[in-house]
């Protein structure tokens, strides 16, 4: 359990030699989103040269002889249960001699309660709960910053025990997550009305209340006066607000992009290398850049959209704490002399702060354990 931006991926690509794997035998890095199999393939590549690195997804196909698979859930986790309650398996996970797998790795591990990803793990022989799919010799590894899940079951069903924990204040004192300068604006927007559902606000009766011209209007004037010009994410209550968020930013002339699940995925790829590159300053979004994003080129975050939820409001603001350049890559720089042309000194979270009246909001101090009105 680490925070988000700590280092994870880095983490679980290092397994391979500090587990020692042996010839034949293979890993498999189980994950949800497509930026999320592009991160982990080019981490593992990275850090383990020497080994077949492949790709399960969609129309990627991975050898079975792989050392390593990055698999997508939603491409391998297909199955369902025979009337005499044996599995049939889908064809693209059948393939893979599951004896060989010693290692399963699931990223983002607080969504591996879904049916499909029980699947693959019955497959796999990694599944606690039944024992005729549990092999004691696998290791099962899970990586996640948020173990806690907003339907309130714990990660124990699958999992024996957190083998390592650390706090997000800690990782910021020891340098592997960025120090953050927060600031609290106050919009006068009144939520206080607005009804709760699965714990967290209705997002239709939230958008409408604070998807207003003078707010967003607020919310590009803090950024010109606080933001130090740096490339910044908003997150945003839903897909109009950050459409209309990103065309009041653009009206100030600042080019901004509104990201959704909606947009194509060549076209995303493209937006963010742009965004990446320069071209645009903000990416508007509500929910396509919560997990599995990386940047840590972006100093700013937004928090446009307000929430009860401390599991949402730490992915959110995770994306900005990740530092430039990373710990390691600073000190191999410097072990030869060179210093980084630029380095990210801290992270910058404008927290815009309604009127919740009974509501409990999560905000920065929550976020690091102080008081909410801190």
């Amino acid at each position: 359990v680490w925070p988000t931006s700590a280092g994870k991926t880095v983490l679980f690509s290092n397994l391979p030699y500090a587990l020692d794997m042996k010839p034949g035998e293979q890993m498999l890095v189980l994950v949800h989103r497509d930026e999320l199999v592009a991160q982990g393939y080019q981490k593992l590549s990275k850090y383990n040269p020497s080994l077949k690195v492949d790709v399960e997804k969609a129309q990627y196909r991975a050898a079975e002889d792989a050392d390593i698979v990055v698999a997508s859930v939603q491409t391998i986790g297909r199955s369902k249960q025979r009337d005499d309650k044996s599995w049939e398996w889908c064809d693209r996970i059948a393939k893979f001699d599951r004896d060989r797998f010693k290692y399963i790795v699931v990223d983002e591990a607080h969504h591996c309660l879904g049916d499909s990803y029980r699947s693959v793990l019955r497959y796999f022989k990694c599944y606690k709960p039944e024992p005729e799919f549990d092999d004691p010799r696998k290791l099962f590894l899970g990586v996640t910053a948020t173990p806690e899940r907003s339907d309130s079951i714990g990660l124990e069903i699958l999992f024996d025990r957190i083998a390592h924990s650390k706090e997000l204040r800690e990782m910021i004192e020891e340098g592997w997550i960025c120090d953050v300068r927060a600031f609290a604006v106050q919009t006068y927007t009144d939520i206080s009305d607005v009804k709760t559902s699965k714990g967290d606000f209705a997002i239709g009766e939230l958008e409408k209340s604070v998807n207003t011209e003078r707010r967003n209007k607020l919310i590009v004037e803090k950024y010109q006066e606080l933001g130090e010009g740096q490339r910044a994410v908003a997150f945003t209550v839903d897909v109009q607000h950050s459409v209309d968020l990103a065309k009041a930013f653009n009206d100030a002339g600042i080019r901004a992009y509104a990201l959704s699940g909606k947009t194509p995925e060549m076209e995303r790829k493209k937006v963010l290398q742009l965004f990446r590159d320069g071209y645009y300053r903000v990416m508007a979004s509500c929910g396509v850049l919560l997990e599995g994003w990386d940047d840590p080129g972006v100093v700013v975050g937004l928090m446009a959209r307000p929430t009860k939820s401390g599991l949402l409001y730490r992915q959110a603001v995770g994306r900005v704490l990740r530092p430039y350049p990373a710990p390691e890559e600073i000190a191999a720089l410097k072990a030869i002399g060179k210093e980084p042309a630029w380095i990210k000194k801290y992270a910058i979270v404008l927290d815009f702060c309604d009127l919740a009246g009974r509501h409990r909001l999560s905000t920065v101090p929550t976020l690091l354990g102080l008081k909410a009105d801190f």
